[in-house]
Parts: C-alpha cells; sequence; structure tokens
C-alpha cells in the first residue's frame, strides 16, 4: 500500500512538469522581472510560441521563442539568417544587440534597439526565403519563398487574440512574369485646376497667373523625428508686354471659406523671383514650411497691386 502511495507521488510529480519545461524556464540568460510574455498556441506556420517584451533604460528587448518542431518554415531561417532587421513606420533599421539560442525543445532569439523607435515587423532572410514577423496591435506572420522567381510562393497568418488562435494560413503562388508595359503611367496629385475657371487676372496690363502647386512632405528619421520639413510652394507668373513687371514688397494668400476669404498666409513665408525677357516675365516663388500641405479649394494670392483667385484640387496625370 505505502509502495503504491510513493508511485503515485512520482506520477503526479512528473506531470505536474518535471522534466518539460516551459520556454521561460528554458531561457539561457537571467532575464529582469519587468519582462512581459505572451504565449502563442499551436497552430502557426512558423512555431512562434512565445513573446517577451521589456524596456529598461532607453532600450527596448524582444525575446521570440519558436517551436521548430511545429513549424512549417526551415528553422535555419531564424537560426542562421543572412539579413536581420527591423521595421518601423519611417523605415528600415539594423538591431544594436541579436542573440540566437538552440535549445533542446525552443529556439530564442533576443533582439535589442532604440526605445525611440516604434518596431513593427521582424524581418528574417537566408538563401531566398524571408520570414517576417508583424508586431503592435495584432500579431501577422509572412513568408517567401523566391527561390523560383518565376513563381513566388507566399504564406500568411494572423492571430485572433478574442479566440486566443491562429487563423487558418493563406497560401499563393503567383506567376511573376513582368506585366508588358502600356506605355505610359498614372497618378493622382493636388495641383492647380483651371477646369472652373482660369488661374489668371490681368492688372493694368500685368498678367498674374498662378501656375503650379507642389508640397515635399517631412523627412523623418527613424525615431519618427522630423529630419527635415517640408516644403510647400506656390509657383506664379507675372507678365506684360507694354510694361516692365518689377518685384513687390508685400504677399498675402487667402482660402475661401463659406463664400469669405480668409488670411492665411504663414508667418514662415518666403519669397523667390526671377526675372526674364528684360524684365517683362517674373517668375514668383512663395514657399513656407509651416502652411503644411493645402486643402482641395478656391485661394486668392494677393502680390502688391495684383491678385489672382485660383483653384486647388487632385488632378490625374498621365506620363508617357
Amino acid at each position: 500500500m505505502r509502495k503504491n502511495f510513493f508511485m503515485v507521488l512520482i506520477l503526479i510529480f512528473l506531470l505536474t512538469g518535471c522534466g518539460n519545461k516551459s520556454f521561460k524556464d528554458e531561457y539561457p540568460e537571467t532575464l529582469p522581472d519587468t519582462v512581459v510574455w505572451t504565449e502563442y498556441p499551436d497552430g502557426n506556420i512558423m512555431g512562434l510560441c512565445g513573446m517577451g517584451t521589456c524596456d529598461d533604460q532607453g532600450t527596448s528587448t524582444i525575446i521570440l521563442v519558436f517551436a521548430p518542431s511545429k513549424a512549417e518554415v526551415n528553422k535555419k531561417i531564424f537560426l542562421k539568417p543572412e539579413y536581420l532587421q527591423g521595421a518601423c513606420p519611417y523605415g528600415y533599421f539594423q538591431f544594436d544587440e541579436n542573440s540566437i539560442y538552440e535549445k533542446a525543445a525552443h529556439d530564442y532569439v533576443k533582439l535589442c534597439y532604440d526605445s525611440r523607435i516604434t518596431l513593427t515587423d521582424i524581418i528574417f532572410e537566408k538563401d531566398d526565403e524571408r520570414c517576417v514577423i508583424c508586431i503592435g496591435d495584432k500579431t501577422d506572420l509572412f513568408y517567401l519563398n523566391m527561390k523560383n522567381l518565376d513563381k513566388v510562393k507566399r504564406l500568411s497568418q494572423s492571430y485572433d487574440p478574442a479566440a486566443m488562435a491562429w487563423n487558418d494560413a493563406n497560401e499563393e503562388t503567383k506567376d511573376e512574369t513582368p506585366t508588358v508595359s502600356t506605355g505610359h503611367s498614372e497618378y493622382y496629385k493636388l495641383a492647380i485646376d483651371n477646369s472652373e475657371y482660369e488661374a489668371s487676372k490681368i492688372t493694368d496690363d500685368v498678367t498674374f497667373t498662378a501656375v503650379n502647386y507642389n508640397r515635399v512632405m517631412d523627412k523623418y528619421n527613424i525615431y519618427g523625428e522630423v529630419e527635415e520639413a517640408g516644403v510647400t510652394t506656390l509657383q506664379f507668373e507675372l507678365s506684360s508686354e507694354l510694361n516692365n513687371v518689377t518685384e513687390q514688397d508685400s504677399f498675402r494668400l487667402y482660402r475661401k471659406e463659406a463664400g469669405v476669404y480668409i488670411d492665411i498666409t504663414p508667418a514662415d513665408v518666403s519669397l523667390k523671383t526671377n526675372s526674364q525677357n528684360n524684365d517683362h516675365y517674373l517668375s514668383l516663388y512663395m514657399q513656407s514650411s509651416d502652411i503644411g500641405e493645402l486643402a482641395e479649394g478656391d485661394y486668392r494670392a494677393e502680390y502688391g497691386n495684383y491678385s489672382v483667385d485660383f483653384r486647388i484640387s487632385e488632378l490625374l496625370f498621365i506620363v508617357d
């Protein structure tokens, strides 16, 4: 009887985890208590079973845990990648530190990076195979096999946190034969719209014309900081057959709202001019970083004694 009692105790001990360590116990480094773990169920193409994250003194750490026996992709893509990089909303970057461990039941990839970076994707690539793990509001997995460039294989799968389960994987193999060019390309952009009325006005024999609108967007670094401020440019032309066209000492810009022109002249407005044709022609460029992108609508520009009304719309452009 006593012998049976001890056998039952041993069986209970074995069933409660002896010899069956979790991936947290098997991890070879001592981690701070601040690590937050997310566990994933089986049934995903990469065998992803866990993810740990923490922030410490300006450094973010993410630990990916894989169960290779439950993966559909080759574990070498994670253990011996030729390329390993991160992606954020403003570009790609190299991790400050990466440590890869292959243990008995699990593989681990530890990545460290500047906490100012908003990490969105982790990209592994080896031998024309690529694995992408997208993190954030939800976890998505992507796999590409590019060994045959004529037929690229794609696998994708997403995690449903509400159901605590992986959705079915989507598989797609597409012919990548180059398409025949149509000889032109099409795109839309905001520009001066002359379809309703001409953006031109004559005052004292001087024709004042709105010619072009352009917006160069802000350039960001990988930390989401503005590295180079965007610039809005409005181009105008002033011309006269009889008189010289001279530079004026004032400029105002207005936007029409509810039938009334509202002054929106930016504080940082700068003007550049270029005179041609024996001073009978003047190019005028208004530039500003503060004004931002102009919305579609009607505007008025005043340059000294001259003024012109014009419309900005999103127009289709075709380039041959």
